[in-house]
């Protein structure tokens, strides 16, 4: 994956800084490898907040997800979770990439618009586990999960 050398106008530093922070976890670093924009070094999957961004910077990482999982609009539901609570559903989408098998994922709460996060696969398979003492965070409602 080529990486821009500097940001494009009208882009953001949060919004820049995530999407060089999904290159470099595609590319095959760590996620504790991958500084975000504040210097932490702990990269939480999430790409893109529609709640706080503009069209300009919507547009912006949709160009670039769409790079790099083929077009947004084309991809198909692989499964469906929704939390335990029913305040939030997860559609994850068919297509793999990277040597860790990421998977983009669109979320969708209260908040009104949707996130969207890139994960490896087995970090949403762990979201339908609880344990003695807690419930499954999530659990599916369409599609199968191996």
């Amino acid at each position: 994956m080529s990486e821009r050398l500097s940001k494009p106008e009208g882009i953001s530093d949060e919004v820049w800084g995530k999407v060089i922070e999904m290159r470099k976890v595609l590319g095959g670093e760590t996620t504790d490898e991958v500084p975000d924009i504040k210097g932490e070094t702990e990269f939480d999957g999430t790409v893109l907040d529609e709640n706080k961004v503009n069209e300009r910077e919507r547009q912006f990482v949709f160009d670039e997800l769409s790079r790099i999982f083929g077009p947004v609009e084309e991809l198909v539901v692989k499964a469906v979770m929704v939390s335990s609570d029913q305040t939030t559903r997860v559609e994850i989408f068919d297509r793999e990439v990277g040597d860790d098998g990421y998977l983009l994922s669109r979320w969708k709460g209260e908040e009104g618009k949707h996130f969207w996060v890139i994960w490896p696969g087995g970090q949403y398979g762990c979201q339908l586990f609880g344990d003695e003492e807690t419930e499954a965070p999530f659990h599916l409602t369409e599609g199968k999960w191996e």
